[in-house]
């Protein structure tokens, strides 16, 4: 790796394949050309096979540390791309311990929405239509806790995207004891209640939507929802 004294334009590359990756001069063109290359799902497929995950990361990881935030942010959009529409990409990202990696970044503390928007459309591209392996990382690494931070702040924008994800992890409870771990854990039903009455018709609407999710998951579950007088709401809808 390079040393401190490294100028931030030049970066070694770590991969199992340095002798072919060398030293990239100019990081904002080389990150939109990977952005173009990985619009195609067979030529992504390609580039993870060749250990492109490994430099992406690599990548993000080195901008962040050194508060290169903008190319940071693009590294993370690169890595939305590749994820996007391709289910190798996606099963390669868990292999290789990507959730892990994802659950790290949310959890660090940020004020930009943008990137917190970012990170969380990487998880979310990650996790859609793959094997519940995704998201027993997710949730082994610390992300319920993330996810219910998300929803007890004030973000409207974050809370839509973090209610979306839910919704794609308890969809046709793919995972055996998801939905009663979430609605269990310490703070979520009263931040479901903050959602289901929010002031915004569409959080409302995905909230709904969630709840009907964790509800359908089987009867202590339901129990849960009638306990917390929760049940109007699913009979409203």
């Amino acid at each position: 790796p390079p040393s401190s004294s490294s100028p931030s334009h030049e970066l070694f590359i770590v991969t199992p394949r340095v002798q072919d990756w060398g030293i990239i001069r100019n990081i904002p063109a080389a990150l939109l050309s990977l952005q173009e290359f990985t619009q195609s799902i067979e030529l992504s497929s390609e580039m993870v096979r060749f250990g492109g995950l490994n430099l992406l990361v690599a990548w993000a990881r080195t901008f962040q540390k050194r508060g290169e935030h903008a190319h940071y942010l693009e590294t993370i959009s690169c890595l939305i791309t590749v994820a996007s529409n391709n289910p190798f990409c996606c099963n390669k990202m868990v292999q290789m311990g990507m959730m892990e990696v994802i659950t790290e970044w949310l959890q660090e503390s940020s004020n930009d929405n943008l990137a917190e928007q970012k990170k969380l459309m990487l998880l979310a591209t990650s996790v859609v239509d793959m094997d519940p392996e995704a998201t027993l990382r997710f949730v082994n690494s610390g992300g319920l806790g993330y996810l219910r931070s998300v929803l007890a702040s004030n973000e409207t924008k974050l809370q839509e995207r973090a209610i979306d994800l839910m919704m794609s992890l308890t969809f046709e409870n793919k995972v055996d004891g998801l939905s009663h771990l979430i609605l269990n854990h310490e703070g979520f039903v009263d931040d479901l209640k903050r959602i289901i009455t929010h002031n915004s018709s569409d959080i409302r609407t995905i909230g709904r939507t969630l709840l009907m999710n964790l509800a359908k998951a089987g009867p202590t579950e339901r129990r849960i929802i009638r306990t917390e007088g929760l049940q109007q709401t699913l009979i409203d809808r």
